[in-house]
């Protein structure tokens, strides 16, 4: 039997017309033999930077055994073969991490969708398998009569398990990574109701005051419809005539807001300030309702006696559903009005085209409405804030008549 010759580069030796290099690894020495590499002078070199390679990886801590040695004996104690788990299986696990982000609620929803779409199609299939494409083709045939912002919600459990998969070094390719959420609906854009409309709405009778009211304080406050829903006189401060935006209502669900921007202070306008006046003599003396508040962290609630602004017509209730506001009251006030049909959720959109187009700072608007980005008010906006661009140059010439002109201390300016 031949035996190891050491060779002029350290770590690297021979044995017959094989080349094998040592190392060390976790404690254990190691001897490998190169496979198809025999003793010459250029392999030996070769074998001398593949030791190096391995070395390098193992003081950074990336080397894997089985990727360099893939036939080695010692592979299988250092990088045991991993049972590659189904999506099903790591969707259970990813499931039961959500439990503590998010609502109760809003867990069961993941559930369902997941049962209802990503089980049947995928749910079989080891999580190493599935192809960018399968995603690809599977949301766009299958998925496609869903709306934009759905079939986006349905992706997030696929993305989660996936990622967690690449941390945990299951896989080594992502398929979801490459495939973007899909735009928002159309629907979701701003049509804000112009003046002449609102005034409409305003004038048309009802018996249902306190509805009719609550869209016109949204109106004048950039209010979403899950925050005025949710309004108690205990946020309301008459003295300094502002409102305290501190929670919201989402089915049923009353719930702080998700962001911090949306935890807010909102100065009233005149034209909110006595739609409340109006309001306080509808629902100030109602008795006040035991509710529990959902908190950020998602788990605990906070019991609350909450005298809501806004109620039912006919009932100490407030509403917990845009729908039903929409159904009961919204849709067919706006027939009578012979106002454009669109939704209730518009009134937020109304406040923020109103103040922009009498040329009202935008980043005041903004911190009023909640938005956390001027990029995004811009993008949501633009419109309004383009149109009010050419009255800015009359009333900044305005401004400066009022300032003796400079050009008569100019030398040669008459």
């Amino acid at each position: 039997m031949s035996r190891e010759i050491k060779t002029e580069y350290p770590g690297v030796y021979t044995r017959g017309t094989s080349i094998r290099i040592h190392f060390t690894y976790k404690g254990k020495r190691c001897r490998e033999t190169l496979s198809n590499l025999v003793n010459t002078p250029a392999n030996l070199k070769y074998a001398a930077g593949k030791r190096t390679a391995v070395l390098h990886e193992i003081t950074t801590r990336v080397f894997n055994y089985r990727d360099h040695f893939p036939d080695s004996p010692m592979a299988d104690v250092f990088e045991p073969v991993k049972d590659v788990p189904t999506i099903s299986e790591l969707l259970v696990n990813w499931l039961q991490a959500k439990q503590s982000e998010v609502s109760v609620k809003t867990h069961a929803l993941m559930s369902n969708r997941i049962d209802k779409y990503i089980i049947p199609k995928f749910g079989n299939r080891k999580v190493d398998t599935l192809l960018q494409s399968e995603i690809k083709r599977w949301r766009m045939v299958e998925l496609g009569e869903l709306a934009n912002k759905t079939i986006n919600d349905i992706m997030t459990p696929l993305r989660g398990i996936y990622a967690d998969a690449m941390a945990d070094r299951i896989i080594d390719f992502n398929p979801c990574a490459h495939v973007p959420n899909l735009d928002k609906d159309q629907e979701d854009n701003a049509d804000p109701f112009t003046l002449n409309e609102i005034k409409a709405i305003e004038n048309t009778p009802t018996h249902m005051e306190s509805e009719k009211n609550a869209f016109l304080f949204a109106c004048w406050t950039g209010l979403r419809i899950s925050e005025w829903m949710a309004l108690a006189w205990e946020d309301v401060d008459f003295v300094n005539r502002t409102i305290k935006v501190q929670r919201s209502v989402v089915s049923h669900d009353l719930k702080v807001p998700k962001t911090k921007s949306s935890i807010r202070t909102v100065h009233l306008l005149g034209q909110a300030y006595e739609i409340l006046l109006a309001q306080k003599s509808l629902t100030y003396m109602m008795p006040p309702v035991q509710a529990e508040v959902g908190q950020a962290d998602k788990r605990r609630t906070k019991k609350q006696k909450l005298s809501y602004v806004f109620r039912q017509t006919g009932s100490t209730e407030p509403y917990a559903l845009s729908a039903k506001y929409g159904y009961d009251f919204f849709s067919n006030h706006l027939k009578r009005s012979q106002v454009r049909d669109r939704g209730p959720n518009q009134a937020r959109h109304t406040y923020a085209s109103q103040l922009l187009t009498k040329g009202v700072n935008e980043r005041w608007i903004m911190r009023e409405m909640g938005h956390t980005s001027i990029v995004m008010f811009e993008k949501h906006y633009g419109r309004w804030i383009d149109e009010e661009i050419p009255d800015m140059a009359d009333l900044v010439t305005k401004l400066f008549e009022k300032v003796p002109s400079a050009s008569h201390n100019i030398k040669g300016v008459r």
